[in-house]
């Protein structure tokens, strides 16, 4: 589902879905766009009781080619954490972004190796069952 933010409030209803159907797994894409802070709530929502099923993951296209290099590029990973890089997958937006300005971009997001690999292919392997 496109989660690039574009529509007002897009976050939150994306947000309420996934509350009210728990069994459903989600890929948003885009991880809220410019609007990615608010995705940071995922953090406490994992603590609350019964409130969240964790079946939220976020490709990163289009957003990690705008962050990449740029002054919210250290909120961006921070939001990727609180997400959880275990929840994302690289994404490139195309025709918009290429998958080689993609990499380009994703490359120089100060992530550590360990992140970059499960961002790039080892959380697609698992959600499709391949590992």
């Amino acid at each position: 589902m496109d989660n690039a933010n574009i529509v007002p409030a897009d976050n939150e209803k994306l947000f309420n879905l996934a509350l009210v159907a728990p069994k459903t797994r989600f890929i948003f894409a885009h991880m809220g766009g410019l609007q990615f802070r608010f995705w940071n709530m995922l953090a406490l929502a994992r603590t609350a009781e019964n409130l969240f099923g964790d079946n939220v993951c976020f490709d990163i296209s289009a957003s990690g080619v705008i962050a990449a290099d740029s002054p919210i590029e250290e909120e961006f990973i921070w939001t990727m954490r609180n997400v959880g890089t275990d929840k994302l997958l690289l994404g490139s937006d195309y025709p918009q972004f290429s998958l080689a300005k993609t990499l380009d971009a994703f490359a120089k997001l100060d992530l550590t190796d360990a992140e970059q690999a499960q961002i790039r292919d080892r959380n697609a392997r698992r959600l499709l069952g391949l590992d």
